[in-house]
């Protein structure tokens, strides 16, 4: 039996029954993969490659640097939109239980999450069938650093 986990707001500690409050989103995470299996987005099928066609990498191959400054220019969303689109609407379209990436405004407001995720190489997930290079990280990266200009 697959179970997706879907976490929207805080984490209480009755929520956890039975579980010290967490320190942090990790540990929580990895409390709950320890109890079950945590699947990736079902619009895109089982078992995930150890290397896409262009170049993607696992979690597990995780060396993306978190930027230190601003690119000269500075991206746009026009710049990671295309990103967006080919490695995150096939879950994060609307349709499902998964937060909505479909317009500037949705990626604007989960900027945060969407840094800590593509750091930890956590997005997409390792058993969704999509990966994501490092140059595309980085440069959604560079984005959120600047303050994710339209």
């Amino acid at each position: 039996m697959r179970h997706i986990v879907a976490l929207r707001g805080s984490i209480r500690p009755a929520t956890l029954q039975g579980v010290p409050r967490p320190r942090s989103l990790a540990l929580v995470l990895a409390t709950l993969a320890s109890a079950a299996s945590v699947a990736g987005c079902p619009a895109t099928g089982e078992g995930p490659g150890p290397v896409d066609a262009d170049g993607g990498l696992p979690a597990e191959s995780c060396d993306v640097v978190a930027p230190t400054a601003c690119t000269d220019p500075d991206l746009s969303y026009a710049d990671v939109e295309p990103i967006i689109a080919r490695r995150c609407l096939g879950c994060h379209d609307g349709s499902g239980p998964e937060w909505a990436l479909t317009d500037y405004r949705h990626v604007a407001d989960w900027f945060s999450d969407i840094r800590s995720m593509m750091l930890s190489c956590s997005m997409p997930p390792p058993d969704s069938g999509m990966t994501m290079p490092v140059e595309e990280r980085e440069t959604i990266l560079h984005w959120i650093r600047c303050d994710y200009p339209r």
